[in-house]
């Protein structure tokens, strides 16, 4: 593993740091050292697999190895880290397991727009400073939640299907688009999203709070 990582002053304050053990702290540093930071090939169920940014493909043992941790803790953190705290997505054969680390591309890589932003603007003149921090936030408007394919699922159009469906729902139905080969023929993954959604959950009416 090379590298690095960026790891927010904020979890500090999250429920998946205050909740949850010595043990399962050090495993949750552990499956962010683990990620990969760039898309990588694996076999995954005898095939090769592309991993994107932020997921890995690994086994309980070696979490535990790398962690300094036994393999019950492990199945006890990655059950809760995706179950409870919804931090990541785990798929498992009888020889490894697929782990995706959810939001890894918008948390890892937000920073450096305000970084580059930030340091620019500290060139130029007051006005143009303004106008940059306007420009700013034009972009983070615009944020990548998830990409599926080609296409990118912006964080503001993740959350207007939030207006309807659970955080579980729409990845799963990510999930779904992602091994759809057809999908190839779309642009809009908003839209399409959307579409799928209504097929599996018909009748669904806004609510206030959604698993």
């Amino acid at each position: 593993m090379q590298g690095w990582f960026k790891l927010h002053r904020c979890l500090i304050n999250k429920p998946i740091w205050q909740c949850t053990t010595p043990e399962q702290k050090a495993i949750l540093i552990t499956l962010l050292m683990m990620a990969n930071h760039r898309e990588k090939e694996w076999i995954w169920q005898g095939k090769k697999y592309k991993c994107k940014p932020g997921q890995f493909i690994t086994s309980l043992s070696s979490i535990a190895k790398k962690s300094g941790t036994s393999i019950q803790n492990v199945r006890t953190a990655l059950k809760n880290f995706e179950k409870i705290y919804e931090f990541l997505t785990s798929k498992s054969t009888n020889r490894n397991r697929l782990i995706t680390i959810v939001n890894w591309e918008y948390y890892q890589s937000q920073d450096n727009e305000l970084t580059n932003s930030l340091t620019s603007s500290q060139q130029a003149a007051n006005k143009q400073l303004t106008t940059n921090k306007n420009v700013k936030n034009v972009k983070n408007d615009k944020e990548v939640y998830r990409q599926v394919q080609h296409m990118k699922l912006t964080v503001e159009d993740f959350n207007k299907l939030r207006k309807l469906y659970s955080k579980n729902e729409i990845d799963n139905i990510l999930d779904q688009m992602e091994n759809w080969k057809k999908l190839k023929n779309y642009t809009d993954p908003y839209r399409t999203a959307n579409n799928w959604l209504k097929r599996a959950h018909p009748n669904r009416k806004e609510r206030e709070v959604l698993g």
